[in-house]
């Protein structure tokens, strides 16, 4: 319902890209940049940029900047045990240390990872 009880005539979709990483292919009908797929009210840049302002935003979960691994893993700025290697008493407890960013709400995984590491250190 609106705001003035009527009810909304409008609907939405929310895509989200969990996992940056597949395969596939993407192809353009012309190469001609102002040949559209279909005819559509988006008919010049102006209009396209109004929309995409008014109706594209971002979302993201920060992971994967500060990788846990082995020993062997050069890669990797902290152990196993969310130790930070070349720096003592100092663990990392956050989203930072994993590979990818899992697909679904990280909170769950970060209380784990922080619960985890928390078992180490007693």
């Amino acid at each position: 319902m609106e705001g003035n009880g009527e009810p909304a005539d409008r609907y939405g979709t929310v895509v989200g890209l969990n996992l940056a990483a597949s395969r596939g292919e993407l192809t353009l009908q012309s190469a001609d940049p102002n040949v559209h797929a279909q005819p559509i009210v988006l008919s010049d840049d102006a209009s396209v940029d109004r929309w995409v302002r008014r109706h594209v935003r971002t979302s993201h979960h920060i992971s994967g900047t500060y990788t846990m691994g082995p020993d062997t893993d050069a890669d990797a700025l902290v152990d196993e045990f969310g130790r930070v290697r070349g720096v003592d008493n100092l663990r990392v407890a956050d989203p930072s240390i994993m590979h990818d960013c899992v697909r679904a709400n990280t909170n769950f995984t970060v209380i784990m990872i922080g619960e985890r590491i928390a078992d180490f250190m007693r």
